[in-house]
């Protein structure tokens, strides 16, 4: 935090949105602004996931959390006004969000002067798309409302001039206060510049309530502010501000005067809607209705690797299970080993059966034969394998279809990923530039390798993987996991979830544990995943040349990963590649402390209720265990470490987001 900069209090209030609220937050914490406290203002919320949620962030230093009976939009804002620190004040509502450099910019535009106010003009997403450039001009704005909401002020102005007007149950409370401000010399500045990212509702800006009762607001706020509306007084104004940017011609706003006095008042609501159609917002949004116009994405046609169990493939089922009105189809070219996610039922399902780490021209046309049978409107491709083969089949059509790359590897070492791979991973830099809309990353850090390997940085963009929040895959196993024993023991019980492959890094674990035994420590260590049980003899062979086979118990793919956490006190992820493991979320949620290697984004991850070591560093790991060893064995610091693990999971809050990322990039294709 800069305390040089002045402290911005952005005050948001709530009504049962949960579903955004996350999203609003994460874009007030990523501001470059970085004097910032955020006052969320609950008016009487009722829905269950919005309590939750500000349940979780009261326990945010960073955020103050006021709960009031449900009073209205005004009566909230008011409230945060009255609670805030801050020498500026900024208003978002609870589903709209704001790009990064928007209250730097803001703050740079009125910080030398306080008798104004800034905004920035307005981005549409959601039922409607488009861009509305807004402009300041204080006699159009008597008229109609030009200016957003979400405004930066001078907090003198509510100390000198009032805060929202809580009469105004109907809406417009922010048109009315800015007529007030501009009626004593209190202007606003915009800033052309689309940073404020307005949410409009699946029943459209001109069917609210506001709109609906548009001429009784209007009736209110003229007889409110007679003294402006007198014919001298909007003449002093009008050639004041006649020469000033306006959305609309000045000399409509006469006409309209007139209109308002000789219409009958039971048709002026609806004169007054037909107005607004033409207004600046409908205009506009016309305008940018051909640039913007896309079609409805509502079929998926997903190509990935293989359906074992992994990150990707979890993360696959998850994204199927949280949007069901979508449509997916799932291509896997891998044959099904035995233990395989379980797709839900009413998803299409082809297996092409192909041999690991081989494609030849009969494979390639079987795919594209079956890509042409699936009807589909994008194609999502899932790891290098899957990548590179959808793109084959881009240059061989006629009809191209927009396709997203996901990626979730992090290591672009040879010797990890092997040659066969990493071939493909150089071909896939080059398809980069010509074939996928855009490619979708699992980690920050995974991103960023790969834009430094060669791939294109413009269509790069980091989607988080969602997370399940139930932990019953399909996993087939007659293992039985261990109850934990109760009685106070010096012995650590230790779990590693991770199916057997290089990347892993199993085997440099149990080295450090063997010398780790060697020293005396007590620990049982119980292995779960694909191929981790008795018929893996590379595996097998190393545990019994070590003499661990008393301390190691391997599990094979585990139906129960909650019951795995439940019974296991520390989490191990000795990975020498990851991208964002949710192995490491899958342990959070059930309060279980990880200590991991230093790969992808782990160390964002484990900021809480976890240990770090350098990634295939065995003094680092070993460091790190006694470090973990002797807090196990102090009760009360122990427990404190599982409470902060739960702490820093939120659910919901990181699903929230991820979805709505990836929501809205399907409505920019």
């Amino acid at each position: 935090m800069n305390s040089k900069l002045p402290l911005i209090s952005v005050i948001i209030p709530c009504y049962n949105s949960g579903n955004f609220l996350s999203r609003t937050i994460e874009s007030v914490f990523d501001q470059t602004y970085e004097n910032i406290e955020i006052i969320i203002v609950n008016d009487g919320s009722t829905d269950f996931d919005t309590k939750k949620l500000l349940k979780f962030y009261e326990k945010d230093k960073r955020i103050k959390v006021i709960h009031q009976k449900n009073k209205g939009l005004s009566s909230a804002r008011n409230e945060g006004i009255r609670r805030s620190l801050g020498s500026y004040i900024y208003f978002l509502d609870s589903d709209d969000w704001i790009d990064r450099a928007c209250l730097k910019d803001l703050y740079e535009k009125i910080k030398h002067n306080p008798n104004y106010f800034s905004y920035s003009s307005i981005n549409l997403i959601g039922s409607k798309d488009g861009k509305l450039k807004k402009y300041y001009n204080f006699f159009e704005e008597l008229f109609t409302n030009q200016i957003p909401y979400s405004c930066l002020y001078h907090y003198s102005i509510f100390s000198r001039f009032g805060g929202f007007d809580e009469k105004m149950k109907l809406g417009f409370e922010d048109w009315e206060m800015h007529i007030r401000l501009g009626s004593n010399k209190i202007y606003g500045l915009s800033l052309n510049k689309f940073y404020f990212n307005y949410n409009v509702s699946k029943q459209g800006m001109l069917q609210s309530t506001s709109l609906k009762n548009y001429y009784q607001i209007f009736k209110y706020i003229r007889k409110k502010h007679k003294h402006v509306y007198k014919f001298k007084n909007l003449l002093k104004i009008y050639m004041k501000f006649k020469k000033k940017r306006s959305t609309n011609n000045l000399y409509f706003y006469f006409l309209y005067i007139i209109y308002i006095n000789i219409i009958p008042i039971k048709f002026l609501n609806y004169f007054l809607n037909i107005i607004l159609k033409f207004s600046h917002s409908k205009r506009v949004e016309k305008k940018y209705k051909k640039k913007f116009q896309r079609f409805e994405v509502s079929k998926i046609l997903h190509v990935i690797t293989s359906s074992d169990i992994g990150g990707a493939e979890k993360a696959l089922l998850t994204l199927i299970k949280s949007t069901p009105s979508l449509k997916h189809t799932i291509i896997s070219l891998k044959y099904r080993e035995k233990n395989y996610v379980s797709y839900p039922d009413n998803v299409e399902y082809y297996n092409l059966a192909m041999k690991p780490k081989t494609i030849n021209f009969f494979q390639i046309i079987k795919l594209i034969s079956l890509i042409h049978r699936v009807k589909f409107d994008i194609i999502q491709s899932w790891l290098y394998h899957s990548d590179f083969l959808v793109s084959i089949y881009y240059l061989l059509s006629i009809k191209k279809k927009k396709i997203l790359w996901t990626i979730h590897n992090n290591n672009l070492d040879p010797k990890i990923l092997g040659i066969y791979t990493y071939f493909l991973v150089f071909l896939c830099r080059i398809l980069s530039h010509k074939i996928p809309f855009k490619i979708i990353f699992a980690s920050k850090s995974a991103m960023k390798k790969h834009i430094d390997f060669g791939y294109k940085q413009e269509i790069s963009k980091f989607i988080p993987p969602l997370i399940s929040e139930k932990t019953d895959l399909e996993y087939e196993s007659k293992k039985t996991i261990f109850v934990k024993n109760k009685k106070k023991t010096k012995q650590i019980i230790l779990g590693c979830l991770a199916r057997w492959d290089i990347q892993k890094n199993q085997l440099f674990l149990l080295d450090c544990l063997y010398e780790l035994k060697q020293e005396g420590f007590d620990f049982i260590l119980l292995m779960a995943g694909t191929k981790i049980d008795k018929d893996n003899k590379k595996l097998n062979n190393f545990i019994k040349l070590k003499k661990l086979d008393k301390f190691v118990r391997l599990l094979g793919p585990i139906k129960r990963v909650d019951k795995f956490f439940k019974t296991i006190d520390l989490n191990i992820l000795p990975s020498l590649s990851e991208s964002f493991p949710l192995v490491i979320h899958e342990a959070q949620y059930y309060s279980t402390p990880s200590l991991a290697s230093n790969v992808g984004d782990i160390s964002q991850m484990l900021k809480l209720g976890g240990w770090i070591f350098e990634s295939n560093n065995k003094k680092s790991f070993k460091i790190k265990f006694k470090s973990v060893y002797e807090t196990f064995l102090n009760n009360d610091l122990w427990k404190k470490k599982c409470l902060e693990t739960n702490k820093s999971f939120a659910l919901k809050i990181h699903n929230n987001k991820s979805l709505n990322s990836y929501l809205q990039l399907l409505k920019t294709i």
